[in-house]
């Protein structure tokens, strides 16, 4: 699948990737589940996107002091040796999540077989969920899963924004089945 930029740009494909959302009814519950996700679901790297580099550290605190999980953090404002550092160590292998903030996949693209996909906080405008998780080249036959943490009550409820992505790339975002760990 291929959707267009009003710049005539492809966006990357979202081919070989089954897309999930997990309800939360409140924010709070994230740090949480996202400890549930990595106890239910065998994964070996992953690419987790946060849209605030507070939100980014409390994960890797979650996952790293609270779950023994190596993780590294990368973002846009971050100095280009660190960020190349932490690039390295993940492609090598000794951070198996790779936190991201303000940065789209192209930039992150260090391991051939990203298996899992955590879109912790959704994307803001619908284009950047192909930029996270999306592929320029399918030729690895990829496959793989996202996994998307909506907040579904309060203020700020988003459920409406997961089926604004369905529309936007013509895709089926379903929600995380129990039986999970016999799909991916």
């Amino acid at each position: 699948m291929t959707v267009e930029l009003n710049n005539d740009k492809p966006l990357p494909s979202l081919d070989g990737l089954q897309h999930y959302y997990i309800p939360l009814e409140k924010e709070e519950w994230k740090l949480d589940t996202l400890q549930d996700l990595f106890e239910s679901v065998v994964m070996t790297y992953v690419i987790l996107y946060c849209n605030t580099i507070e939100s980014a550290k409390q994960v890797q605190e979650k996952l790293q002091g609270g779950m023994n999980v190596d993780t590294g953090i990368v973002y846009a404002g971050m100095d280009q040796d660190e960020r190349q550092n932490v690039l390295s160590d993940f492609r090598n292998g000794m951070h198996r999540v790779l936190v991201v903030v303000d940065l789209p996949r192209s930039s992150v693209e260090v391991v051939a077989q990203i298996g899992v996909y955590i879109n912790y906080d959704l994307p803001v405008i619908p284009a950047d969920y192909a930029h996270r998780v999306g592929s320029s080249d399918s030729r690895f036959g990829r496959r793989g899963a996202v996994f998307n943490f909506v907040v579904t009550e309060g203020e700020h409820a988003q459920l409406k924004d997961i089926r604004e992505l369905e529309v936007y790339y013509s895709a089926e975002i379903t929600e995380m089945p129990m039986n999970i760990t016999e799909l991916v």
